[in-house]
Parts: structure tokens; C-alpha cells; sequence
């Protein structure tokens, strides 16, 4: 019985936390949103980062069912905010950076993966959904580890 409680509580807890952090997110998605307005191409990129932390998140709460998120919500590389600036640069000094040109593949696996994520986890198949986002953060870490290079190439352009 004991252990019963401390469980519950521990549970409990947990959930306040968990709502604390989503209660944090979601100001700084507003500053961060607000901020993007008026962004240089390096403040794009932290944005970036921003953007790929929360998309990590929305995938991982729909995966712990603390949201309805599905798949066809979900942004492709296209269309989030990243994807929307990468496809109209036209800038050679972003353009011609290294880090620039190998960007595209990680950050279309990151949204793959997710989306595909949120697909196994509807289906049930939560073992696969885990393994998806396990994929999903491997990319992820390769764009914010791109990002981070861009924004020193640009810093010394």
C-alpha cells in the first residue's frame, strides 16, 4: 500500500513539473515568435533551434498523450518556419556556406521521423513510435549541430 502512494505521488509530482515546463515553453514560444519578426538570418538560426526543441516536444507529448497531435498537424521541412526560410534564401553568403547545403537532409529526417512517430503511436505500435523519435532526435542533433556551424560561418563572413 505504501508503495502504491509514493508512486501516485511521485506521478503527481511528475505531472507538475511537466506542466511547469509546458507553462515555460509556451512564453518563450511567444518571445520567441514575437522576436522572429524582425530576425537576421543568425537570429533565424536560434530560432531554429528554438523550433526544433518544440517540435521534439509536441512528438514526445502526443507520444506521453498529453496532446492530440497527429500526424497530418504535424509541419513538414517545407512548411515550419525553418524549412519556409531555408527555401527562399537566396543570399550567397548564406547559400554558399557548407553547413547551408548539408542542412536539407537532417532537418527532412527530423520531420519524417516525427511524423512517422505520430502514425506508429496511432497504430498502437509504441515500441516502433519510441524508436522513431529515438531517429527523430539523432537527426534533430545533426541540424542544431549545422545550425550552430552556419551561424559561426556567418559570424565570420
Amino acid at each position: 500500500m505504501r508503495i502504491a502512494e509514493l508512486s501516485n505521488r511521485n506521478l503527481d509530482e511528475i505531472s507538475e513539473v511537466l506542466e511547469a515546463m509546458q507553462a515555460a515553453a509556451a512564453v518563450l514560444d511567444k518571445r520567441v515568435e514575437d522576436f522572429s519578426n524582425n530576425a537576421s538570418a543568425e537570429s533565424i538560426l536560434e530560432i531554429a533551434k528554438n523550433d526544433h526543441v518544440r517540435f521534439k516536444r509536441s512528438v514526445v507529448d502526443r507520444l506521453l498523450d498529453r496532446s492530440e497531435l497527429t500526424a497530418d498537424k504535424l509541419a513538414s521541412h517545407h512548411t515550419c518556419r525553418l524549412g519556409k526560410w531555408y527555401d527562399t534564401v537566396e543570399d550567397p553568403a548564406i547559400k554558399n556556406q557548407p553547413a547551408f547545403a548539408r542542412l536539407a537532409d537532417p532537418h527532412r529526417r527530423v520531420h519524417d521521423h516525427g511524423k512517422q512517430a505520430l502514425l506508429l503511436h496511432s497504430q498502437g505500435d509504441l515500441d516502433a513510435a519510441n524508436a522513431e523519435v529515438e531517429r527523430m532526435n539523432q537527426a534533430s542533433h545533426e541540424v542544431l549541430e549545422l545550425l550552430s556551424e552556419l551561424g559561426r560561418g556567418l559570424a565570420q563572413a
